[in-house]
């Protein structure tokens, strides 16, 4: 129903919505629930949580996390397994185009090959 990524700070990058779902009342709440959870975890000496699931009602939300970038997933909860692959792969992409997009060494070399 919803897919999202979302940076550190809150600012969707990019989305996909469907069968009514606001953008505006979900995108905000991965935040919220990684920066919930991972308060609870630190009261045991845990921290960071790579990846988070909830069941509310007939909704699976998931939010998964690394290197500031969350993709929150909203989906029935009929469905099954297909879905953790699809948002392993999801984060896959993410992970590449931050590589090739905003690699280290084009922000150590762009003026010499901008200029």
């Amino acid at each position: 129903m919803l897919a999202v990524v979302v940076d550190d700070e809150g600012l969707p990058l990019s989305n996909f919505v469907r069968e009514g779902v606001s953008l505006d009342d979900w995108a905000p709440l991965a935040l919220v629930f990684k920066k919930n959870n991972n308060d609870v975890l630190d009261r045991v000496g845990m921290k960071n949580v790579d990846q988070l699931t909830l069941t509310i009602d007939d909704m699976r939300v998931t939010i998964a996390s690394e290197e500031g970038i969350n993709l929150m997933v909203l989906a029935d909860i009929q469905q099954d397994d297909v879905l953790n692959i699809r948002i392993t792969q999801g984060m896959e992409i993410i992970r590449k185009y931050m590589a090739e997009r905003y690699n280290q060494e084009l922000f150590e070399n762009a003026e010499k090959k901008y200029v």
